[in-house]
């Protein structure tokens, strides 16, 4: 068999593997570009006669020319940004090397014989071809049917960092095992090599747990600057409509005056049915200030009031009883987290309900305090039934992630202060009830 269709045939399988990882279990999505894998392809069919015509004589260093062909064939085909792609790419290629040095063990143990002949080369990377290609399918088609289905898998970075350096650690004590195996090698020559590996095996795995910190740390503060973002506007509209509600009352009083010779003539001039109208008209204009909530904390004050504003359009009303001790020890920007997460999703709720043009719902917020515990109870009608599991809501939405993540969110924060949050549903009425310790 020529030289030619064993390093096509080495690199055509090599990238498919890889291909399977990084589009069906890392999710990244294809470029485009028709231009981009036509000049890949005339790239291709130029070296890969180059690199078969030094197969025989160079063979360790054709192998490495091809493995470094498919990590940028594969950086090249994929979307994303370049240094997280090219992490993941050299993540895949670590787990293929990992599940080639397994089947290799496997088959040498069958067999009882050495795979690494020159002359079987094609052969073998048959038989691991026919192993790994079905467990890396079968892996693709289980993590795309559950990325269909209302299952939601949130795994933490830190998985990801043991992944990282366990398959780093894997492959280091498989090249171990081959360099001790090689035949017309020096020991110093394999001690050496073994040194090499162990030096890069500890370079990736602290690479890999930077990587995975920087963007945990990164995502963390992207998070906050949101939340920030979104009180800081919340005061904004807050104090706004408080300054136009004051403006009002202080029309009101220097109208006072008028309003009291107004009432008086009527009532002089015998005209009752005027004069009720009168008084009606000046007591709702009175009553209008009343509509902005004091739960006792000016930041969940602001957040309701701008909810209020927000979604008055859409037929939600918010009706807010009780409110917080006058001690408090929780952040204020945590009870912002808390609150503006279980209403935004409250009113989510409603906005996804079929109602009528002219029919109004109502979010009802409660909040209690006893000794040491706060409750903010949360309860909005829903016209489906919402499956619960284990105190957990499996959220309808199609960005199952994002809505996820606010909910991780009110989690985090409710048991940063030995809290509890619990869901529930009974008849047409979705209930979120949070319990947090206010002590230091």
């Amino acid at each position: 068999m020529s030289n030619l269709v064993i390093v096509s045939y080495m690199y055509i399988s090599d990238l498919l593997k890889i291909f399977l990882i990084v589009w069906g279990v890392l999710n990244y999505s294809l470029i485009k570009k028709k231009r981009i894998y036509l000049i890949l392809v005339a790239c291709v069919c130029v070296l890969l006669p180059v690199l078969a015509a030094q197969y025989t004589v160079h063979t360790n260093q054709v192998l490495v020319i091809s493995a470094a062909m498919v990590i940028v064939t594969s950086c090249v085909i994929f979307q994303g940004r370049p240094f997280r792609l090219l992490a993941h790419t050299l993540l895949a290629y670590i787990v293929v090397f990992l599940l080639d040095g397994i089947a290799v063990a496997v088959v040498t143990m069958i067999s009882n014989s050495t795979l690494w002949k020159l002359e079987d080369t094609v052969f073998n990377n048959l038989i691991i071809n026919s192993i790994n290609l079905p467990i890396i399918g079968l892996l693709v088609l289980l993590i795309r049917r559950v990325r269909k289905s209302k299952i939601t898998l949130h795994i933490s970075k830190r998985i990801y960092a043991l992944l990282f350096t366990g398959a780093a650690t894997g492959s280091f004590v498989l090249c171990g095992l081959m360099v001790r195996q090689l035949n017309g090698t020096s020991e110093l020559a394999r001690k050496m090599i073994i040194v090499v590996l162990i030096v890069v095996v500890i370079a990736y795995c602290t690479a890999c747990i930077m990587m995975i910190a920087i963007s945990e740390s990164r995502d963390n503060y992207r998070t906050l600057s949101l939340i920030n973002q979104s009180v800081i506007e919340a005061q904004q509209k807050y104090y706004m409509l408080v300054n136009e509600k004051q403006q009002e009352i202080r029309s009101i009083r220097h109208e006072m005056k008028n309003h009291l010779a107004c009432i008086n003539a009527l009532y002089h001039s015998g005209k009752d049915r005027e004069l009720a109208e009168y008084l009606l008209q000046l007591e709702d204009e009175i009553r209008r200030p009343q509509e902005l909530f004091s739960t006792g904390n000016d930041i969940v004050d602001a957040i309701l009031n701008d909810a209020l504003s927000k979604y008055k359009k859409d037929r939600i009303d918010i009706q807010v009883s009780g409110g917080f001790p006058e001690v408090l020890y929780i952040n204020s920007l945590d009870l912002c987290v808390i609150v503006a997460n279980t209403v935004t999703n409250a009113a989510e709720a409603i906005l996804r309900m079929q109602r009528r043009e002219d029919e109004s719902s109502i979010i009802k917020i409660k909040i209690s305090s006893f000794k040491d515990d706060i409750y903010i109870d949360v309860s909005n009608p829903v016209d489906k039934e919402i499956v619960i599991k284990s105190g957990e809501f499996v959220t309808s939405k199609e960005d199952k992630a994002l809505h996820g993540f606010g909910i991780k969110n009110v989690r985090q924060r409710v048991e940063k202060y030995h809290g509890t949050v619990n869901y529930r549903c009974e008849e047409g009425i979705f209930y979120a009830e949070i319990n947090i310790k206010n002590k230091i």
